[in-house]
C-alpha cells in the first residue's frame, strides 16, 4: 500500500502536467490561428465578390432570405454577415466575422481530431489547419466560404462521434450541422451524403439506426425550401459560361492548393496563360518535395487509421468527392472552383494529422511535418508579402483615380466591377458601365452610346476594365468595345487595367 502510493501521485502529477501542456499548446495554436488570420486583415481593399456580399447585406433580412438578387447562395451567410454589419456598425466586419469562423474551425479540428486519434495526436490536425495557407486565404476574405467550411467541419466532427457513441444528442448535432451546411453552400450536398451514408452504416444493427434515419430526413425536410431558392435564382443564368471545367489538372491543383493557398509557383492569373506543360513543368520545384512529405506522412496514417471503414471514408472524401463535384458543377452550368470544396482541408488536415501523430516513433515522420510546416510558412509569406500573388484591390484602384489631377467620368466594362469601384469612390464621381456578355449586345451598345453622349466633344474619361485571360468569353466582346471606343492603356493596379479615352 506505502509502495503504491508514491507510484500513484506521480502518475497523477504527470497527467496533471501533461494535461496542462495539451492545454497551453492548443492555446498556442488558437492564438496562431487567430494572428495570421487577423494580422494586416484590411492593408487591402475589398474584391468585388466581397463589396457585392457587403451591399446585398444591406438589403432588408426578407429579401435576403428570399435571395432576390439571384446570387446562386443559400441565405445563412448573408443573414450572418447583415446581423453582424447591423451591430458593429461597420462593413468592415465582413471580414472580421470569417476571421472568427476560422479560428473556430480550428477548434472543431483538434476535437474532430481527439475523436478520431485520440486527446494527445489531435493536436496535430488543428496545427496544419491553423497553418494551412488555403484557409487561410479564405479566412481573410469576406465570403460564405469559411462559414460554409466551419458548418461542414461540424458535421464531420458529428459523425466521427457517431462512429462511436450513437447518442440522440449527436445524431442532432449532425442534422443541425446539415441542415445549416445546406444554407450555407449547395454544394455541402454531396459531403454530407457521404457523411450519412458512413454513419447510418456504422449504426447498422444498432439500436440508434432507426434513430439517426429519422434525425436524417427532419434533415431533408428542413432543406427542402433550398430547392426552390436554388432553382428561382438558377433561372436568370448567363448564356456564357464563365468558370473552368473540371478536369485532371483542376483535381491536382485542387490537393495542391491545399498546401500552396494559391501562392507557390505560377500564381492563378500565370496559370490562365499558360499550357498545362507549363504549368507543371514551373510547379515541379513544389510538386517533388510536397508530394514525398505527402506520401511519407500517408504511409504513417495507413499505419494509424487501421480500422474498420475508416480507410473508405477519407478516400471518399479526399479521392471521389472532388471529381463527382467538379462534374456535378460542369452539369449543372457553375463549373468548377476550389472553393467549392474547401471542406475538404478537414479531412485533408485529419489524414495528415494521423501521420504526424507517429512523430515520437519515427524520425521519418517529424521530418516530413517539419518539412510540411515549412513549405506552410513559405505560402504564407508570399500571401502577405508577394505582389506577384495579389489579387484585385478596389480601395488601390480607388485611389489611383482620386490621385489624378483632374476627375474625369469613368466607364466601366461590366455592372459587377463598377459597383466595386464606386463603393470605394467619392459621391461626386461619374461612373458608368456596360455589360460584357455577348448575349447583351443591344444593351451593351446603348449603354456605351447613352455613356459618349452625355460627354461634351473632346472630354477625357477612365475607362476602367478588369484583367482578362485569353480563354475568357467575355475577353472578346471587351476588347471589341476597347476598339470602338479607340482608349489608350495606361496602367494596370490590381488586375484592372486602367486606360484614358476621348469623346
Amino acid at each position: 500500500m506505502t509502495g503504491s502510493e508514491p507510484t500513484s501521485i506521480a502518475t497523477k502529477s504527470r497527467l496533471v502536467r501533461d494535461s496542462a501542456i495539451l492545454k497551453f499548446t492548443l492555446f498556442g495554436i488558437v492564438i496562431l490561428a487567430y494572428m495570421l488570420r487577423g494580422w494586416g486583415l484590411h492593408d487591402r481593399g475589398f474584391t468585388a465578390d466581397e463589396v457585392s456580399e457587403v451591399r446585398s447585406a444591406h438589403a432588408p433580412l426578407s429579401s435576403i432570405i428570399l435571395d432576390e438578387d439571384d446570387d446562386r447562395f443559400p441565405p445563412l451567410y448573408r443573414v450572418a454577415l447583415a446581423t453582424t454589419i447591423r451591430l458593429t456598425g461597420t462593413d468592415l466586419a465582413a471580414r472580421w466575422l470569417n476571421v472568427l469562423f476560422g479560428v473556430v474551425a480550428v477548434a472543431v479540428a483538434w476535437r474532430a481530431g481527439v475523436e478520431l486519434l485520440g486527446p494527445r495526436a489531435g493536436i496535430w490536425p488543428a496545427l496544419l489547419l491553423a497553418t494551412c495557407p488555403l484557409h487561410v486565404h479564405f479566412s481573410r476574405e469576406g465570403r460564405a466560404y469559411p462559414m460554409y467550411f466551419l458548418l461542414c467541419s461540424l458535421a464531420i466532427w458529428a459523425m466521427l462521434r457517431l462512429r462511436r457513441t450513437g447518442d440522440f444528442a449527436d445524431w442532432l448535432f449532425l442534422g443541425v450541422a446539415s441542415v445549416l451546411a445546406i444554407y450555407t453552400h449547395y454544394f455541402a450536398l454531396p459531403l454530407l451524403t457521404v457523411l450519412w451514408i458512413s454513419a447510418l452504416l456504422v449504426a447498422w444493427g444498432r439500436k440508434d439506426f432507426r434513430l439517426g434515419l429519422a434525425v436524417m430526413l427532419g434533415a431533408g425536410v428542413a432543406c427542402l425550401p433550398t430547392v426552390f431558392l436554388y432553382w428561382q435564382a438558377s433561372q436568370d443564368l448567363p448564356g456564357e459560361k464563365l468558370v473552368a471545367s473540371f478536369d485532371i489538372e483542376a483535381w491536382a491543383y485542387t490537393f495542391m492548393s491545399l498546401v500552396s493557398g494559391f501562392t507557390l509557383g505560377p500564381s492563378m492569373r500565370e496559370l490562365r496563360t499558360m499550357s498545362a506543360a507549363e504549368g507543371i513543368r514551373q510547379f515541379l520545384p513544389w510538386v517533388v518535395p510536397i508530394g514525398i512529405v505527402l506520401l511519407t506522412l500517408s504511409v504513417h496514417a495507413l499505419v494509424q487509421l487501421r480500422k474498420p471503414g475508416l480507410l473508405a471514408l477519407f478516400a471518399a472524401l479526399l479521392i471521389v468527392l472532388p471529381p463527382v463535384i467538379g462534374w456535378g458543377g460542369d452539369f449543372a452550368g457553375v463549373g468548377f472552383v476550389y472553393r467549392y470544396v474547401i471542406w475538404l482541408a478537414l479531412p485533408f488536415v485529419l489524414w495528415l494529422g494521423a501521420g504526424a501523430a507517429r512523430c515520437g516513433e519515427s524520425k521519418t515522420a517529424l521530418v516530413a511535418v517539419a518539412v510540411l510546416l515549412l513549405i506552410h510558412g513559405i505560402a504564407l509569406k508570399n500571401q502577405f508579402f508577394n505582389p506577384r500573388y495579389q489579387g484585385e484591390d478596389f480601395r488601390a484602384v480607388a485611389q489611383y483615380l482620386e490621385a489624378s489631377e483632374t476627375r474625369r467620368p469613368i466607364l466601366v466594362a461590366s455592372p459587377y466591377m463598377a459597383a466595386a469601384l464606386d463603393y470605394y469612390l467619392d459621391d461626386d464621381w461619374k461612373v458608368s458601365s456596360f455589360p460584357i456578355f455577348a448575349e447583351l449586345e443591344e444593351q451593351r451598345q446603348n449603354e456605351i452610346r447613352n455613356f459618349r453622349e452625355s460627354l461634351s466633344e473632346g472630354s477625357e474619361y477612365w475607362y476602367v476594365s478588369q484583367w482578362l485571360p485569353d480563354d475568357d468569353v467575355r475577353r472578346t466582346v471587351r476588347d471589341r468595345a476597347s476598339e470602338t471606343l479607340a482608349v489608350q492603356f495606361t496602367t494596370e493596379v490590381a488586375m484592372m487595367e486602367i486606360s484614358t479615352g476621348v469623346r
